[in-house]
């Protein structure tokens, strides 16, 4: 699982992303299923060059895993970390968990659950990260209010 997940971060043809979103999860998991949508709209909103949504899932059980990729027609890079390696790399103790990686491979944000405010949040997060070094964002609350 480790040389498939570094190979899918770092040696995936093409362009690097700027940021990489890691989304820990598992076709049993409730909230999951409410944050899919807002994901794919995170990664529409800013581009396959600026951010990539990883989906590393807990399932166990790889014909669940895949049906539920195929039925729900997920559009990302998708793992299967039934054994948990991955998660316990990034002490993940919940689903869904949210990782944010910047263009060095750091962790620079860690969620886990998701409410409708956890979008906006992210949103904000992915945004200020695709950002640096240059142009400063605005802070959390100005966004929040520019969203209003």
């Amino acid at each position: 699982m480790a040389c498939l997940f570094a190979a899918a971060i770092q040696c995936n043809p093409g362009p690097r992303p700027g940021v990489v979103l890691l989304d820990f999860w598992a076709t049993w998991c409730a909230p999951y299923r409410a944050s899919g949508p807002a994901l794919a709209d995170l990664a529409g909103r800013f581009g396959s060059n600026d951010v990539a949504v990883v989906g590393i899932s807990a399932d166990e059980d790889e014909q669940a895993w895949r049906r539920y990729i195929g039925v729900h027609a997920v559009r990302r890079l998708e793992v299967r970390d039934g054994g948990g390696e991955v998660a316990d790399r990034f002490n993940v103790n919940g689903r869904p968990t949210f990782v944010l990686l910047d263009r060095e491979g750091r962790v620079r944000w860690k969620q886990t659950g998701w409410t409708l405010f956890s979008y906006l949040v992210l949103r904000y997060r992915v945004g200020k990260l695709i950002t640096e070094p240059g142009e400063t964002p605005p802070s959390l609350i100005e966004h929040l209010i520019s969203l209003l």
